[in-house]
């Protein structure tokens, strides 16, 4: 994940200035909004939190690709309630897995197989 690219969709989804704005409004502070620079990256939980709150496609902060904003969950949507019980990792996990599925590459399925053994030799949730 590039932390400028995401810092960038960050900023346009939410309508604010900086990265200290988006900081706190995510109940972090400006330093960590910092470090994360420094690493150039941002955390998981970080990004998910962000994407709960102004409702916009986690796919598509990481990737730039996809619909920005989401529809709100129905109460019937029976995806909402199993994407709920995945971990921020997971989640991150399947959104990396549906852009290689997206990608047209003729190891696509070589690789969805080494992501999926991966996963299930972790012990998380298939």
């Amino acid at each position: 994940m590039n932390y400028p690219d995401i810092l960038e969709r960050m900023l346009e989804a939410s309508k604010l200035k900086n990265s200290s704005e988006i900081a706190r409004m995510a109940g972090v502070t400006p330093q960590a909004m910092s470090n994360f620079r420094k690493k150039g990256e941002l955390p998981a939980g970080f990004i998910l939190k962000f994407a709960d709150m102004f409702n916009v496609s986690v796919d598509w902060l990481i990737t730039g690709t996809g619909e920005k904003f989401r529809e709100k969950f129905k109460d019937h949507d029976l995806a909402s309630k199993d994407l709920l019980s995945f971990n921020p990792d997971e989640l991150i996990y399947i959104g990396k897995l549906l852009s290689i599925l997206r990608e047209p590459e003729k190891y696509a399925a070589t690789i969805v197989k080494a992501c999926i053994d991966a996963t299930l030799s972790s012990g998380s949730k298939p």
